[in-house]
């Protein structure tokens, strides 16, 4: 995978210097930004997550924007290393619904959508460290894939869209179907089997 930017040193105990409170407001943007989105997020609940001053946001990272931008890179890297971590197929997939282990990530990027900031939700792209983007352009170029481009990223937007629905739904859709544990792991199979067969068959799809 592509190398990727460090992130900023984690704070120690204690610490006080740039870089820890950098950090700290880094991360306490990550936090808010999953639970409250950009809009309605203020720089004075990141310090106060934070437990830094409102006023070195402005200090650090010269406002808002630059911060969120900040953390939404730190969020997306994340999300690539960790899917770098996992056991990929022989199209180095990840496993179906892995999405719903990056929490924080994911519905970070939802509610950047939902507030109609795209260039936040799409900053991985930017970045290079986009997983979809990579998966796209890797089985375009695979021998061993023998399909159109269209189809391609036809099936890579299915794919997409069951990652999404239960990584954020997975629970509601449980709740709704009445399923209990035995049942919501057999349903949990069956729709990472259903992303499968797409994978293994994208003429199905155009």
């Amino acid at each position: 995978m592509t190398k990727t930017p460090k992130e900023p040193a984690a704070p120690e105990n204690g610490g006080r210097g740039r870089k820890n409170v950098e950090a700290k407001l880094i991360r306490a943007a990550c936090a808010l930004l999953s639970k409250r989105g950009p809009r309605a997020l203020t720089v004075r609940e990141i310090a106060q997550h934070a437990g830094v001053n409102h006023g070195q946001v402005h200090h650090y990272f010269k406002g808002k924007k630059v911060l969120l931008t900040a953390a939404m890179r730190t969020l997306a890297r994340e999300h690539w290393e960790n899917t770098a971590a996992r056991d990929r197929d022989e199209h180095d997939v990840p496993p179906p619904l892995a999405l719903a282990q990056d929490q924080e990530y994911i519905l970070a990027v939802i509610r950047c959508v939902v507030d109609g900031e795209m260039d936040l939700a799409t900053l991985e792209l930017e970045d290079g460290i986009s997983v979809p983007r990579r998966i796209v352009n890797e089985l375009i170029v695979d021998p061993d894939f023998d399909y159109t481009p269209a189809q391609v990223k036809a099936v890579a937007a299915t794919f997409m869209t069951a990652e999404l629905s239960w990584a954020v739904f997975g629970q509601y859709i449980l709740k709704m179907i009445d399923a209990d544990a035995a049942e919501a792991a057999e349903v949990e199979a069956a729709i990472a089997r259903t992303s499968r067969i797409f994978l293994d068959n994208p003429d199905l799809l155009v």
